[in-house]
């Protein structure tokens, strides 16, 4: 079983913070045309036959997607062998203002089961400021709309913005609760240094997390991932394959798929982020890796493997088992892990319950501490398992 991402890159607007492949869309490639390359990218990947566990379109803006050219490409991958049944988790990313009652009457009888909505903010100052179009308005209407027809909702919650306060981001959490929302991602902006958006930013940060967990655990939301809370049931299968190291395809401009099962640690490869590159590519001799070029790929080397798997794991607040999760790494490797680990619990920054090794409370606060003394460097190339 694997999981499938579709990258989207027409955007309404280019977001000030924004890193993703994306591209307007008025000077974006025609959809026909664009998917019509999804479809030969896809076709040159091996298929499992096998039930995906998750698909899911982001962007960019999905929901600009014609109806037809989505419902097509669905029943195209179904029956191309990347199958999909009721179990499947499929995920379309929304952005406010670009939905109405009768496109999500559609999306549901597509089989589309979970949608994201970018919300950021319900303050209409921060929105412009960060560069996006919608309106607290807009978001407002497309909760409404959701909620009306009872779907699984997943929005984002931006912090620590411009001129930010706590009492603006109380706000937006009260907000959200008038709203069957099942799936919250309180994002930090992560900037450059010289960017001009750091401008005026509170020094509120420690705050502003406190106030977010505190918020949505009195309810019935549970924090499963360091920037992940949902309602028991609702966790994200999608992204839950990213944090397990599961096998996962992407394919669009600037997407990036990952097979564990190559050679020894696996193998991570993507497509450039270019659009006019990635429209006159031959996808059809992509699915080989012998044939990519060797800027797009990389076999995973040990200490690789090893960094991602301790970061990736400890994202996750239940931790991980050393002896599951590191069963490919020989005992020396799993041993000096765990020196490492110990020290990190000596100083009130890992717990170790159940045989579970997670983030403390002050862990969580200071996770890029741990990640940084939980990175293994090149010494290990030569390490065996």
């Amino acid at each position: 079983m694997q999981s499938l991402y579709v990258h989207i890159p027409h955007c309404l607007q280019k977001c000030h913070y924004c890193d993703f492949a994306t591209v307007l869309n008025t000077e974006a490639p025609d959809f026909k045309d664009y998917f019509e390359c999804l479809k030969k990218e896809l076709r040159s990947h091996s298929q499992s036959k096998a039930p995906l566990r998750s698909l899911y379109f982001g962007g960019g803006t999905p929901s600009l997607v014609p109806l037809n050219i989505l419902e097509d490409f669905i029943n195209y991958t179904h029956n191309l062998g990347y199958l999909i049944d009721s179990k499947t988790e499929i995920t379309l990313e929304i952005n406010p203002g670009t939905l109405d009652h009768s496109e999500l009457i559609s999306y549901l009888k597509m089989g589309i089961n979970r949608f994201s909505l970018g919300v950021q903010s319900f303050n209409n100052d921060y929105l412009e400021k960060i560069g996006r179009l919608h309106t607290s308005q807009s978001s407002i209407e497309s909760l409404k709309i959701m909620g009306e027809l009872n779907v699984n909702i997943s929005v984002d919650l931006l912090y620590s913005l411009p001129n930010q306060s706590l009492e603006d981001i109380h706000k937006d959490l009260q907000e959200f609760k008038k709203f069957p929302i099942s799936h919250i991602s309180p994002y930090y902006l992560t900037l450059p240094k010289s960017h001009f958006l750091n401008e005026d930013r509170k020094e509120e940060t420690d705050e502003m997390e406190d106030l977010i967990h505190d918020e949505l655990t009195k309810g019935s939301f549970n924090r499963y991932e360091v920037s992940n809370y949902a309602l028991a049931g609702f966790e994200s299968q999608h992204n839950q394959v990213y944090w397990d190291h599961l096998n996962y395809l992407g394919i669009g401009v600037g997407a990036h798929s990952f097979n564990p099962e190559y050679a020894q640690f696996g193998i991570r490869f993507w497509n450039s982020k270019n659009i006019k590159k990635y429209m006159t590519v031959n996808h059809d001799s992509l699915g080989e890796f012998k044939d990519r070029p060797k800027a797009s790929y990389e076999i995973l080397k040990v200490h690789e493997a090893l960094t991602d798997l301790c970061h990736t794991g400890l994202r996750q607040i239940q931790g991980f088992v050393i002896e599951d999760r590191f069963q490919k790494f020989n005992l020396e490797t799993q041993n000096e892990l765990k020196v490492r680990l110990n020290q990190l619990k000596k100083e009130a920054y890992i717990q170790h319950q159940n045989n579970h090794w997670s983030l403390s409370p002050k862990g969580l606060k200071w996770a890029n501490k741990v990640f940084e003394a939980l990175y293994f460097g090149p010494h290990y190339l030569n390490t065996t398992t």
